[in-house]
């Protein structure tokens, strides 16, 4: 009983503290909207830096608003350290449709390595919003199929200091239609510091300590009551 007493209060304690490890915004883009040039390899580099307590990096998200322009068009890639992420990559491009999805925008879709809806680039439909996996494939955007490995994902920043420097690069690589960045976040969720996992567990220990003296002792009311 006092083992399971241990160890309930132990994993109350390890759930109180494994939500305090929650995501922090690195950086938050709200503008100017700006244009990404159309057909242009150029594209346009959104350079940030970050400085902060996060020492190293457990999972991150991207979230990103986009107006207007051809996705299929859109090569994108987040970059920091030996990090490296391609969201976007030509999506929609199979190895019988070399121009890729007529969707036109993202709203509010963020990407991460567990994304709900799956891997963009097969995204379908008349918009794109929510919860989708990075595109991942690094090859040169010409070549991008749904075919293509996929081995650029945001993984690639576990481990990592977030602090420095970071880029958004983003490109539209065929004619016809212009896309807008009107804003985008990145947001990273800390490993936890060994001294917090120490503490919570010292915790989990102190609460365990007190549920089985509280026990002990209401035990102990009970059989003096009764020899009375």
């Amino acid at each position: 009983m006092r083992a399971s007493i241990a160890k309930r209060a132990l994993l109350l304690a390890l759930a109180g503290w494994c939500a305090t490890a929650s995501a922090t915004v690195i950086y938050d883009y709200t503008g100017p909207d700006t244009a990404i040039p159309d057909a242009n390899a150029n594209g346009v580099a959104f350079n940030f830096s970050y400085t902060g307590d996060i020492t190293a990096i457990d999972s991150m998200t991207v979230t990103l608003n986009i107006s207007g322009g051809w996705n299929g068009d859109l090569y994108i890639y987040l970059t920091h350290g030996d990090g490296f992420a391609v969201l976007v990559n030509r999506i929609g491009r199979t190895l019988g449709s070399d121009l890729g999805s007529p969707i036109s925008g993202f709203t509010t879709v963020m990407f991460s390595d567990t994304g709900a809806n799956g891997d963009i680039h097969s995204a379908a439909g008349s918009s794109i919003t929510g919860a989708w996996e990075p595109d991942g494939r690094f090859i040169d955007p010409a070549s991008a199929l749904d075919t293509t490995p996929r081995t650029a994902l945001l993984s690639s920043f576990d481990g990592l200091n977030p602090d420095g420097s970071w880029t958004l690069f983003v490109a539209d690589l065929s004619g016809g239609d212009m896309s807008m960045l009107t804003d985008f976040s990145v947001d990273v969720t800390p490993v936890p510091e060994p001294v917090n996992v120490a503490l919570a567990i010292f915790a989990g220990l102190a609460v365990a300590s007190y549920a089985i003296r509280r026990r002990c002792s209401g035990k102990l009311v009970d059989e003096n009551a009764n020899r009375g």
